[in-house]
């Protein structure tokens, strides 16, 4: 996929003309007004890199390497020669019409639980020699980071107490909110402020997290990078980024 043929701009494109045709297909193809969610989601990935100045130089340079994000519950930790684009968009763009992507009231899908647990992606960056790339090197990294509390083993309360479904969202861990944009009103499925997105409340949170479900901590990650790669190649070890 070609983020300027997405757009229907050249290379050259201004960053007032990559925005305007943007906007132009955004209102096109949104799933509220019945347009193609497929499209939709092309149409953003595309903006998020070339409406950044740092993200399409990247582009124009190694060509899509963004891919990899992860589809677990917890984070994914790339090594990566690159930076790896990470998903935003200015406030100004449709008054963050995109933050909660495909949670639009009608057309669009709501955040399922999994998606609100996520943890964040972590990214380190390594140098191999040109002889160490001849035959598999095991390598060995401790990173600090969000892990699992093991106190309350994530749950958020302490042991032996109850937990209680939450009030404001009736345990869905979401809420929904009206936002007006450009484009007019719609609605969107936000995290629960409540319960953090849990469905659900400790009766008395955990001593140690307290509540979070996670703490900063130490973590040993063991993996093999294989023989014959290359510059650009990330190697994606799944659930050992930050703690959902």
């Amino acid at each position: 996929m070609d983020y300027y043929e997405v757009l229907g701009v050249a290379k050259t494109a201004s960053q007032d003309e990559i925005k305007k045709a943007f906007h132009k297909l955004a209102h096109k193809y949104h799933p509220d007004k019945g347009g193609d969610e497929k499209k939709f989601k092309e149409i953003n990935e595309a903006y998020q890199v070339l409406s950044n100045a740092e993200k399409r130089a990247q582009y124009d340079q190694y060509g899509r390497v963004f891919e990899g994000a992860g589809q677990n519950g917890g984070g994914d930790f790339n090594w990566a020669w690159q930076n790896q684009a990470q998903g935003g968009f200015d406030a100004e763009d449709l008054g963050d019409i995109f933050e909660n992507f495909f949670s639009f009231g009608g057309g669009g899908r709501r955040a399922s639980k999994k998606d609100i647990r996520k943890g964040k992606d972590i990214q380190v960056d390594i140098e191999i020699g040109l002889e160490e790339t001849l035959k598999p090197l095991h390598k060995q990294v401790t990173l600090h980071k969000l892990i699992t509390c093991s106190r309350c083993t994530g749950k958020g309360a302490e042991p032996n107490t109850k937990v209680h479904e939450c009030f404001a969202c009736r345990g869905t861990g979401q809420v929904q909110q009206v936002k007006r944009t450009i484009l007019g009103s719609y609605t969107a499925f936000a995290v629960c402020p409540e319960c953090k997105g849990e469905g659900t409340k400790p009766e008395k949170p955990c001593n140690v997290c307290t509540g979070e479900g996670r703490v900063k901590g130490n973590e040993t990650i063991d993996f093999v990078i294989p023989a014959g790669i290359d510059n650009n190649q990330a190697i994606e070890i799944p659930e050992k980024g930050d703690a959902g």
